[in-house]
């Protein structure tokens, strides 16, 4: 399965259903299942968006998981970030959770499914494989 290394709390958001655009400085043709792993460090500061997104799952920003495959989610479009900031349908918390600004493009997710357990493992740049019984297991 592919797989995209993503910051905290981004990550989680996205498999707990609360983000479904991932901001990107690149686009992608790719289109399907997708694992998303957290990244090994967390930023130095959250935004207020991502606190409040937090803890509207009851995610505590101190026991987020990183270097770890926490869930999956399928890609089903990849559009400019641009475009889709001009979107009315495109909520308050999502323009706080993006970056929409010019260059960047807009990877939209679907069917988050969060893992009971994060899996550990170190991540990589760009779209990656995993294993799929890393994520069957």
């Amino acid at each position: 399965m592919k797989a995209l290394t993503i910051h905290q709390p981004a990550a989680s958001l996205i498999v707990t259903g609360q983000k479904k655009i991932e901001t990107r400085t690149w686009r992608t043709l790719y289109r399907g299942p997708l694992a998303i792993h957290a990244s090994g460090k967390l930023p130095h500061k959250l935004s207020l968006g991502q606190l409040a997104a937090l803890g509207e799952v009851g995610l505590d920003p101190d026991e987020l998981a990183t270097g770890a495959l926490v869930g999956t989610a399928r890609l089903v479009e990849c559009r400019e970030a641009g475009e889709l900031a001009k979107s009315a349908s495109l909520g308050d918390l999502e323009r706080a959770l993006g970056d929409f600004g010019p260059d960047r493009y807009g990877w939209l997710l679907r069917e988050p499914v969060a893992l009971a357990e994060p899996v550990p493992m170190l991540g990589a740049r760009n779209l990656w494989e995993v294993d799929d019984g890393v994520l069957a297991a």
